[in-house]
C-alpha cells in the first residue's frame, strides 16, 4: 500500500489544469528533525530520533518494545503539510494497522483512516492540505503480533509533477539490478551464486514543463537530491504499491526544450522497494 489516500481527500475535484490522481508524486521536503520526534516506546539502541536520519540501515531503525498500540509524534515547523511518508517499516509483513492523526489544540483528530499495508514498500500517507499546519501530527500503529519498526519519516508538502508518465518508463519496482558472483568449476559446471548487492533503478523524465514551474518547484527538489533521498510514486492512483524511496545516481539534466520556453529534465535514480 505505497500511497494511502485520506478518505477526506477528493482527488477528482482537487486537481485542475490537466493534473489528476495519476500525476507523479515526489515527497522530498524532510522536515523531521531529531528534536521534533518522540515515541511512546523505543527499544534500547533504537530511539525515535532515528526516524530523522535518512538511512535505512537496520541498526538505525526506530523499534517499539511491545505490541500495544504505538504512537510516534512529530512536532511541525512547516507552514503547510499534506503528507507523511515512511520507509523501512514492517507494517505489511507484520500486519500492523496504521493511521495518521493531527493535534487540534485540544484533542487528536484522524486525518488518514486506519488501514493495514499489503507489503513493506515505502508509504506516502496523503491527506487534505493543512494550512496553517498543526503543531503536531502522529502516526498511530495498531500491531497484532509483531513489534512495529520504521527507518525514515518525511513530512511536508508534496511536489506533484505536471506531466504523467506513460510508455517507456522503467518502473522502479520491477527494474532490478544485482551485483552477483557466479561460481563455476574448472569443467564449467555451475557451483552457485553469491549476491553481493541488490537495488532497483529507474529514470524520471519530464517534458513540456512550464519554465516558471521548473524554476520555482522542480529545481529546489533536484538541488536537494544532490544530498538527500526522496519518495517517488510514478502513477499513484493506478499503481499505488509501486512507490519507492530513491536517491539520485547522477546529475539532473535540464534542457530548454521548446521555443516557447518549456523545458525538460531527466534524473537517474536508484531506490528500495520490498
Amino acid at each position: 500500500m505505497g500511497v494511502i489516500v485520506s478518505n477526506a481527500l477528493s482527488l477528482s475535484t482537487l486537481f485542475t489544469d490537466g493534473i489528476n490522481a495519476n500525476n507523479p508524486l515526489i515527497a522530498w521536503k524532510k522536515i523531521v528533525a531529531v528534536s521534533e520526534v518522540t515515541s511512546d516506546q523505543a527499544a534500547a539502541g533504537f530511539p525515535a530520533i532515528n526516524l530523522a536520519n535518512p538511512s535505512t540501515a537496520p541498526d538505525l531503525y526506530w523499534k517499539a518494545t511491545g505490541t500495544a498500540v504505538q504512537y510516534v509524534t512529530f512536532t511541525i515547523s512547516e507552514p503547510i503539510i499534506d503528507y507523511l511518508a515512511i520507509a523501512g517499516h514492517n507494517f505489511g509483513s507484520g500486519a500492523v494497522a496504521v493511521a495518521v492523526e493531527k493535534w487540534t489544540g485540544s484533542a487528536w483528530s484522524e486525518i488518514v483512516q486506519s488501514s493495514t499495508p499489503t507489503d513493506d514498500s515505502p508509504i506516502i500517507f496523503r491527506f487534505v492540505e493543512i494550512n496553517p499546519a498543526p503543531t503536531q501530527i502522529r502516526l498511530k500503529m495498531t500491531p497484532t503480533a509483531t513489534i512495529p519498526q520504521a527507518a525514515v519519516a518525511y513530512i511536508g508538502k508534496l511536489l506533484i509533477l505536471p506531466r504523467r508518465i506513460y510508455v517507456g518508463h522503467q518502473i522502479l519496482t520491477y527494474n532490478r539490478r544485482a551485483s552477483i558472483v557466479t561460481g563455476m568449476s574448472e569443467r564449467g559446471q555451475f557451483l552457485g551464486r553469491i549476491v553481493l548487492s541488490q537495488t532497483r533503478e529507474s529514470q524520471i523524465d519530464m517534458q513540456n514543463i512550464l519554465p516558471a514551474f521548473y524554476r520555482s518547484d522542480i529545481d529546489p527538489w533536484l538541488k536537494a537530491t544532490i544530498e538527500n533521498p526522496f519518495f517517488f510514486a510514478w502513477r499513484p492512483n493506478a499503481y499505488p504499491l509501486e512507490t519507492g524511496y530513491c536517491w539520485a545516481t547522477g546529475d539532473a539534466s535540464m534542457n530548454n526544450q521548446r521555443t516557447n520556453g518549456m523545458v525538460s529534465f531527466s534524473l537517474a535514480v536508484q531506490g528500495i522497494v520490498p
